[in-house]
């Protein structure tokens, strides 16, 4: 699949980077590269799964993505390498604490895009990287996700506080995301972008680009500076412009002086303060005067469940209810206007805990007002990632690292620019450390034989992944660790089972993958392209027959009908997920091994291990398991994690048992047919529902929950046929079967249809 952009190589080689290889990538150019354009058409065309996160709200809407705080849930405090709780008060577990649906894509994530990557901070990134260990893989930097970064390190840099930078400073070299420790284990590249589409004059793409990388002398600064209008305030051309400057201070006098203009009356909103926020910090004005015709901006997330507004969203005052204390605003995007109550924000101390190397997180100070401000001007920060066709620029006060050089290439054209200050050489700020890492992209730019070479890489990294089968092994021996530990709490054979698992899966799959390995490696040295080679493809075919039937015999011989009692709800939980999440990964790599007995594709590959891994977290991460009145609790691996009944009780549920076991005996046929655990055929509270409601149609077996649209289509023949024989045999007419009803006391929830390939 091709990028589609002839006039642009660039393009085309980090769209091949993404597509084809597991490379970390940083792309980066100019303003007005087509940086932003490239990330919404991966977003079409990518075969990954992606998510796509950026560090403001702004940037994140201006992505389509979520701020990276948001979907990894992080605090904002900074993240120190290696301590006990970068969390704060919350605790390091706490703030990793992942939904169902939220675990379900960082388990399946292919690639991970962060848009404006110049405002990460260092720690930040490795925070990330944290969390996706977590997750993923720990003995690989995030995880093992791939990683596209966007953005110009000559643009807006991180926000570094002094009391943070304090703590931070002794584990980065600056604050800047180049310094973070897990990126600088990967081998990541950097792609530089050269063609200009924002501003299509030469003249003024030579003026930025000299302003951007710090190149300025006289003669740049007398060319730029003839933008200059002193007057520009009282020119009425210029009353549509949008004026961006350095500090919310000028911004908030320029929207001060709009206001005054407008002939509705004004209505002041005092806010409430309490503890220590000092008047620096408020988010919005003390103070808020407000008029009907406003333009504001909001300066806070929704964090409700509509999401109905952003930081950086503007829009209209259209009515203020100031009885209800409510502000209706008209958002140019939005089809009807927003109400606005009020809302708080919390003022930090970050203090570095000596003894244990942590982050302690206070809370000192609440700030309460609405979350908006007047927006006739903003700020250059907050412009980051838009585009302009008329802009008034104040930059005579720029204090931070590429300020001057954001704020001009927010216009289209050196037309529709207008200076209301000049533009100094002291105000155009470089950082040392970033020019140095700007002068060696050039020189490491990837090559297409380097492009070749991680495509070949990337394919050996998947064929060996689908051939490892150590993690299934370790997984299997924490749970004998478990067990070992808490004999004394458990009744059951979980033991016995489970070590015999471990000596099949150590001799008939740990030692010979480790021997097929040397094999493969043979093969690639005759044609490293995996996918075109036909004699390792054959190998491949045969050895996904061999290892699935062996596979096979641990799931279904060994690991199956383990029953383990225990009053002990702590060792329960513990081994509960332990045995959940062995089952979890046999379950994946059985459906993976199946796909490949045709041949190894990396995009069917891929496909399969995404489809297979949300199916088996969907089967057992729904819902919760009924307690028991005793809390007692009954482990059955041949089953999702609802299904907590021993043989004896599990019979006693239906009123139909010879129907039952000649269900049963089916699904595990056709489980070992398409080499998959016998959940995902059928949930077992399934087959209770079918031997106790004796379904003798289409409509009343789909009646019952878990029988979708893909089940029936591969089985309802077979399933009516067994009911309908059942009730011949035993004299039951059609018109005595009971209408639907609920069996079964236990979670209802079922794991999701099998893969469209599988089903």
């Amino acid at each position: 699949m091709n990028y589609n952009d002839q006039d642009n190589a660039e393009l085309q080689l980090a769209f091949d980077f993404v597509q084809c290889s597991d490379r970390n990538i940083f792309l980066t150019g100019k303003a007005g590269t087509g940086k932003t354009t490239f990330l919404h058409r991966l977003r079409e065309k990518a075969l990954k799964r992606m998510i796509v996160v950026a560090p403001t709200g702004v940037a994140a809407i201006n992505a389509a993505g979520v701020t990276i705080h948001s979907f990894f849930q992080l605090p904002f405090s900074p993240f120190v390498p290696g301590a006990s709780n970068a969390g704060g008060e919350r605790g390091g577990d706490a703030i990793y604490k992942m939904g169902k649906e939220k675990l379900k894509i960082i388990k399946t994530l292919d690639l991970v895009v962060i848009d404006e990557i110049s405002m990460v901070r260092a720690d930040l990134l490795d925070a990330i990287d944290n969390v996706l260990r977590r997750y993923r893989d720990r003995q690989r930097p995030f995880g093992g996700v791939q990683l596209l970064m966007i953005g110009d390190l000559h643009q807006l840099s991180p926000v570094a506080r002094e009391d943070d930078w304090n703590i931070l400073r002794q584990y980065y070299e600056t604050p800047f995301f180049i310094s973070s420790l897990a990126l600088k284990e990967t081998n990541f590249i950097t792609i530089e972008l050269k063609h200009i589409y924002r501003q299509r004059d030469l003249y003024f793409v030579n003026l930025l680009n000299r302003i951007r990388s710090g190149k300025v002398d006289q003669e740049v600064l007398g060319e730029i500076n003839k933008r200059f209008d002193p007057n520009w305030s009282s020119n009425e051309e210029l009353s549509r412009h949008i004026v961006l400057t350095t500090h919310n201070r000028t911004a908030d006098n320029i929207n001060g002086a709009k206001l005054n203009q407008l002939s509705s009356g004004p209505q002041a909103f005092k806010a409430s303060v309490s503890g220590d926020f000092p008047e620096y910090s408020y988010p919005t004005e003390y103070e808020l005067c407000l008029k009907v015709g406003a333009q504001v901006m909001f300066v806070k997330n929704d964090i409700s469940k509509d999401k109905l507004y952003y930081n950086g969203k503007i829009g209209t005052i259209e009515r203020i209810d100031s009885e209800k204390e409510i502000i209706h605003v008209k958002s140019y995007e939005d089809e009807v206007p927003i109400a606005v109550g009020r809302v708080s924000w919390q003022n930090m101390k970050y203090t570095l805990n000596e003894v244990d190397n942590s982050i302690d997180e206070d809370i000192i100070g609440t700030f309460t007002q609405f979350p908006l401000k007047l927006a006739w001007a903003i700020t250059i920060h907050k412009s980051q990632g838009l585009t302009f066709d008329n802009l008034v620029i104040d930059a005579k006060a720029a204090f931070a690292h590429g300020q001057v050089y954001v704020a001009l290439s927010r216009c289209r054209t050196i037309e529709g620019l207008v200076l209301s200050s000049l533009i100094t050489k002291r105000g155009i700020i470089t950082d040392e450390k970033v020019d140095e890492f700007i002068r060696n992209i050039e020189k490491n730019m990837p090559t297409a034989e380097e492009l070749s070479a991680a495509k070949i890489d990337y394919q050996k990294a998947l064929l060996q992944e689908l051939f490892d089968f150590t993690s299934l092994h370790r997984l299997t021996n924490y749970c004998l660790k478990i067990i070992r530990e808490h004999q004394a709490s458990l009744v059951g054979n979980p033991y016995e089972k489970l070590a015999v698992a471990s000596d099949l899966l150590k001799a008939g799959l740990v030692i010979v993958s480790e021997k097929f390995a040397s094999e493969l490696q043979q093969h690639l040295k005759q044609d490293a392209n995996v996918e075109n080679n036909l004699p390792l493809q054959e190998r491949i075919r045969k050895a996904c027959a061999y290892f699935s039937e062996k596979l096979w015999v641990v799931v279904e011989d060994k690991l199956s009908n383990i029953i383990v009692e225990t009053d002990n709800q702590s060792v329960r939980k513990s081994l509960f997920n332990a045995l959940d999440r062995l089952k979890q990964e046999c379950s994946i790599k059985l459906l993976c091994l199946s796909t490949c007995k045709s041949g190894f594709v990396v995009k069917s590959y891929l496909q399969t291990k995404v489809a297979a891994t949300i199916d088996t977290l969907g089967a057992n991460t729904n819902g919760k398991a009924k307690k028991q009145k005793n809390k007692s609790a009954v482990v059955s691996t041949n089953n999702s994690k609802e299904e907590l009944l021993s043989s004896q009780e599990i019979l006693s549920h239906t009123k139909h048992p010879e129907l039952f076991e000649k269900i049963k005996e089916w699904r595990t046929r056709k489980a070992k047919d398409l080499n998959v655990p016998v959940f995902m055929v059928l949930h077992q509270k399934v087959l209770l529902e079918i031997s106790n409601l004796l379904p003798l149609s289409n409509g009343k077996l789909q009646a019952i929950k878990g029988v979708g649209k893909k089940k029936m289509q591969a089985y309802s023949r077979e399933l009516i046929s067994m009911v309908s024989a059942y009730c011949d045999k035993k004299g039951i007419a059609h018109s005595e079967v009971e209408p639907r009803q609920t069996m079964l006391a236990i979670d209802d929830t079922l794991p999701p249809p099998l893969p469209s390939d599988l089903s």
